[in-house]
């Protein structure tokens, strides 16, 4: 019997919702984890075997379709505009074919900050313009397909996120900090004062996962301990017990706008309370990125 669909399941958010499904006490057997990149995966003691989406069969028993499939913005350059459209329509297509297969009485998806926030776009390169309309274009796609079959829908709005599982944990600010650190002065090359609201992944898609087994509607922003980068890199350092310099750049404007980016409401930390679980503190994210760290090593060297 089929229960959860995860789609993107080797991704930084899918392997999140798998083990959040396996906390809940799913059965390997009653979660279906769809990946076009790997055959089998590992989620803490627990394998997978995988099946593209293309490969997905009808089902009627289906509760929680869990969408985290797409190509994120770091791969734009590599791919080109053109291709990289090209495979995220193909994959939003995809995913309503499968919604259409399995009925399921609930979907999860994930959607990012930079839709709602248009300050944050006004000197944004064309690879956020791209990634904004596909992910505004994916959201509205799903709403239409969940009309549709009377389902619940649940989004996400993620800002900023850290995991045991990220991929590629030293792209982001709070990775890179921790990577600098290990080699010797923390750089922080912003301009401006940079803030920002840090959750943890796989509490965040917790939250998301209980409503949509619960049946409700509705959509959440992430939340999570307020850093600003000099305060995060501090922390950085107070976790791996080193001594280091934190330089700001020589085009620091004191008086210039912050780059705020984050959202502005408790629901995410009422969300958690209501599941009885509170909100990692930055200290505990941190180590969780440096195991993320670890294992990006562990993959290159294997």
């Amino acid at each position: 019997m089929t229960r959860a669909i995860v789609s993107g399941a080797s991704g930084w958010l899918g392997k999140s919702a798998l083990h959040v499904l396996q906390d809940v006490k799913f059965s390997q057997s009653e979660i279906v984890a769809l990946s076009s990149s790997r055959s089998r995966i590992t989620v803490e003691s627990s394998s997978h075997d995988c099946l593209e989406a293309s490969q997905l069969r009808p089902s009627s028993e289906a509760e929680v379709y869990i969408h985290t499939a797409f190509v994120t913005r770091e791969h734009f350059q590599a791919l080109g505009e053109s291709k990289y459209v090209e495979i995220n329509k193909a994959i939003i297509a995809s995913l309503i074919r499968n919604l259409e297969l399995v009925s399921p009485r609930s979907i999860v998806f994930v959607s990012s900050g930079v839709c709602t926030d248009e300050r944050f776009l006004l000197n944004r390169d064309r690879s956020f313009m791209v990634y904004r309309d596909l992910k505004l274009h994916e959201a509205d796609t799903i709403r239409k397909a969940a009309e549709k079959l009377n389902a619940t829908v649940v989004e996400g709005v993620l800002f900023s996120a850290t995991g045991r599982y990220m991929k590629s944990p030293t792209s982001f600010a709070i990775g890179d900090i921790i990577q600098q650190a290990i080699k010797g002065s923390v750089q922080l090359s912003s301009t401006s004062f940079v803030w920002r609201k840090y959750c943890d992944a796989v509490q965040f898609m917790r939250v998301l996962i209980q409503n949509a087994l619960d049946e409700k509607s509705l959509r959440i922003e992430s939340g999570g301990p307020l850093q600003e980068m000099e305060e995060l890199a501090r922390n950085c350092l107070m976790h791996l017990g080193l001594e280091r310099e934190i330089l700001r750049s020589q085009n620091f404007d004191f008086e210039s706008r912050p780059d705020l980016y984050f959202s502005k409401t408790n629901d995410y930390e009422a969300q958690l309370n209501d599941l009885e679980q509170t909100p990692l503190n930055i200290f505990e994210q941190i180590s969780n990125v440096t195991v993320a760290m670890q294992r990006s090593v562990s993959r290159e060297f294997n």
